[in-house]
């Protein structure tokens, strides 16, 4: 089942990042900030997926990297760099809010304060040590993909973006776990190694479809926004 979910969730994701992209600029670095704040949000869920343990964040956090990957493709890495900033402000802004909507004493009323509780008092170390992975990575990524655009730039865009993502997902894998994890898990090793590999899966699932995207909205009809 949980595969099931997996895969029409992937396909969501990559549905969603199209739409956002044919609309416009604005839009597609709404989804991009969107799908950050989903990956932190909601990695504490746990789940068995093809036999492994892993979180539920993954997907978007790939997806967020695909959508960056396409920003830059189609509006440059200025467009890149500025959706960087406005992630990164509104994860900062998400972590604080968040706390403060937990120092709000419930009422007799309220049964939602213990599941908040819950959830947002284990994300501290984990929030903050993802948003710093994160905008490292994000860095390197800009910064590895307009390497490949212009060293390569006969190698076509779902090449460039597929070298781009595995490398920077093996990095985020590797640094979120020892920022976020060390001495809260078993087996560092096997995190990180079960980290990419799912992520992995989902950039086979994911980066498929980017051809379909460069067919249906060619480069030359981005410059004005659909709405």
């Amino acid at each position: 089942m949980n595969e099931l979910v997996f895969t029409l969730q992937i396909l969501c994701i990559v549905f969603f990042l199209i739409v956002c992209t044919k609309i416009g600029k604005g839009a597609l670095t709404g989804i991009i900030v969107i799908q950050m704040i989903c990956a932190n949000l909601f990695i504490l869920k746990q789940i068995n997926l093809f036999g492994m343990h892993v979180t539920t964040c993954d997907m978007y956090a790939i997806g967020a990297i695909l959508g960056m990957n396409i920003l830059q493709e189609y509006y440059g890495k200025q467009a890149t760099h500025k959706c960087l900033l406005y992630s990164f402000i509104c994860l900062f802004f998400f972590a604080i809010m968040s706390r403060f909507h937990t120092l709000y004493i419930p009422n007799i009323y309220d049964y939602t304060h213990q599941s908040y509780q819950n959830i947002i008092s284990r994300m501290p170390r984990i929030f903050f040590a993802s948003i710093f992975v994160f905008f490292i990575t994000q860095m390197l990524d800009i910064k590895l993909f307009g390497f490949l655009k212009q060293r390569f730039v006969s190698l076509n865009l779902t090449i460039r973006i597929l070298g781009s993502i595995v490398f920077i997902q093996f990095l985020d894998s590797a640094f979120f776990s020892f920022l976020g994890l060390y001495g809260l898990v078993h087996n560092l090793r096997h995190v990180i190694l079960v980290s990419f590999i799912i992520k992995l899966i989902v950039i086979a699932f994911s980066v498929p479809f980017v051809p379909l995207l460069q067919r249906w909205i060619p480069k030359e009809k981005t410059t004005h926004d659909l709405f």
